[in-house]
């Protein structure tokens, strides 16, 4: 099932995927859907130019 969920990264230009549906460690549930915004934001950052957040102890 994995290698038919896609990437936050789409192919079309300036376009994300966000949700459970997507690629990441936890299959149709919130903490996937969850997990997957932190995650296409991280991507949306690096797109702009914008550094990787410092995770603080």
């Amino acid at each position: 099932v994995d290698k038919y969920r896609p990437d936050q990264i789409s192919p079309v230009k300036n376009f994300f995927l966000c949700g459970d549906y997507t690629d990441q460690k936890y299959l149709a549930s919130m903490e996937g859907a969850a997990l997957s915004g932190k995650q296409v934001a991280e991507k949306v950052e690096l797109k702009l130019g914008k550094p990787k957040a410092v995770e603080l102890a």
